[in-house]
């Protein structure tokens, strides 16, 4: 399946590259404000996709994509806070079991941190137990998702996390049978 037709704005990771179907498109620079220079056009947003498995992030890339988020991604619980700290991501979808450190442990070290714009994080795991759905929350995720996720509840997220209706994927139908 291409998705060459359809528009993908993306940021890469400094250790990951995009599959070639993915036509990156770099806009303008933004400030710290999310503005372009002249001051007028805001940034997209900003998604941080954090997860070991590659399919998982070309769908999250894919979805977020069509949604017209920029997109940053981190393989590991490591890589993920230095990308948080560096990029200010609005929003952070983080995988439970990660290399180097968890997402429990990466969530913790995000939200330590000080200074700028305390971004959403969504947790998304295959654990569904009460316990670790509340260590997860301690840890300062602010939703906690239990896979495998439709993509109608993946865009409420989305959504709801980003402030403002990013409208219906034209692919539920496709995605969700």
């Amino acid at each position: 399946m291409s998705f060459n037709s359809h528009p993908v704005v993306a940021i890469e990771s400094p250790t990951h590259s995009i599959s070639p179907e993915f036509e990156i498109m770099k806009g303008p620079p933004y400030n710290e404000l999310g503005r372009t220079a002249d001051g007028d056009s805001p940034r997209p947003p900003l998604v941080l996709i954090t997860d070991d498995h590659e399919d998982t992030r070309l769908l999250f890339r894919t979805i977020l994509a069509m949604h017209g988020c920029l997109v940053i991604e981190a393989a590991n619980g490591e890589e993920a806070v230095q990308l948080a700290e560096k990029e200010r991501p609005d929003l952070i979808l983080m995988d439970s079991f990660l290399p180097r450190l968890d997402g429990v442990g990466a969530t913790r070290r995000i939200r330590q941190m000080n200074g700028g714009r305390r971004p959403s994080i969504v947790f998304i795991s295959g654990r569904a137990e009460p316990d670790f759905q509340a260590i997860a929350l301690d840890a300062g995720c602010d939703e906690f998702l239990v896979k495998p996720l439709s993509i109608a509840l993946l865009d409420t997220v989305l959504e709801k996390h980003l402030g403002k209706p990013l409208g219906t994927s034209k692919y539920h139908s496709h995605l969700d049978s």
